[in-house]
């Protein structure tokens, strides 16, 4: 796989409905890190729980617009928003390193502000 078909899977498994964090889980392993503002995430345990996190986000009426993604070699990066009845992104970025069909890296950058 290429690492634009690893990320092509990463946004279809996160926008699935019904969404399946399994689905999400097969592009990391134990050893895979997602770097965020508030510190890195590590561990496939750990990975889930974030993800389902940014599931909750989308509350079932999520509009999220992919804006850039461009990828060059083992690298990509993509920018998007997401509005919903929980939360406004008014601008989120992620950007991988792939290697052998899984994201070793991610880093995630965005605003959220909380709805309610």
């Amino acid at each position: 796989m290429s690492t634009e078909s690893v990320m092509d899977h990463h946004l279809e498994a996160l926008l699935a409905e019904p969404f399946d964090i399994e689905e999400v889980m097969k592009d990391y392993t134990e050893d895979s890190v997602l770097f965020t503002p508030n510190g890195a995430v590590l561990g496939l345990d750990n990975l889930r729980n974030s993800f389902a996190g940014f599931a909750g986000m989308m509350a079932g009426d999520g509009k999220f617009d992919l804006t850039q993604k461009h990828v060059d070699g083992e690298m990509g990066y993509i920018a998007w928003t997401l509005e919903s009845s929980a939360v406004s992104v008014p601008l989120g970025s992620d950007t991988f390193l792939v290697r052998d069909d899984k994201i070793v890296t991610q880093t995630f950058a965005g605003t959220i502000t909380p709805k309610g």
